[in-house]
């Protein structure tokens, strides 16, 4: 179970990153309103199929840039997030214990360390979105720093997993 749900949440993860990623390279993406890598919003008004459109119906073009190292930081940090998750549980199983004393009361229930994680993930992302507004070096480095924080936990639970095993 705890398998399948990180498959499905790493499979969301990638889904969103290469759609982001390809909002970045200026591929079409349909139904999302990207263009070439711009945002078309239709106006309100409308023309018959047959004529041509009118000027005033033609589509307002918004330009987006972002670079592209922050839809794959995103990627990273939810498969970080999925890691840390996995190797959490294996850890517990193994004999280990939490020792962040925030997650410790939800460390048996997979369920609300996904919930968790979901929501940290997001509240970084929105974070870091917040941020790329005033500062771009900032965003980016927080980006960094959170992806770090995280991968630096997956691998200590590995570190407790192989320390267990060897008991």
């Amino acid at each position: 179970m705890v398998k399948r749900t990180l498959v499905m949440i790493g499979t969301a993860l990638v889904v969103s990153g290469a759609t982001a990623w390809a909002q970045q390279r200026g591929t079409a993406i349909g139904s999302f309103g990207y263009v070439n890598g711009v945002a078309a919003v239709a106006s309100t008004e409308s023309a018959p199929a047959a004529e041509p459109r009118p000027a005033a119906a033609m589509p307002i073009l918004i330009e987006f840039k972002r670079p592209r190292v922050l839809p794959m930081l995103y990627v990273s940090l939810g498969v970080a997030q999925a890691l840390d998750i996995m190797t959490t549980t294996k850890a517990l199983q193994a004999g280990g214990r939490e020792q962040n004393p925030v997650m410790a009361p939800f460390a048996k229930n997979t369920g609300a360390m996904i919930a968790i994680k979901a929501a940290t993930t997001a509240a970084t992302i929105i974070a870091v979105e917040k941020m790329w507004k005033k500062n771009r070096v900032g965003a980016i480095a927080m980006a960094v720093v959170a992806n770090g924080a995280v991968a630096a936990v997956a691998a200590y639970n590995t570190r407790v997993i192989r320390a267990q095993r060897a008991r």
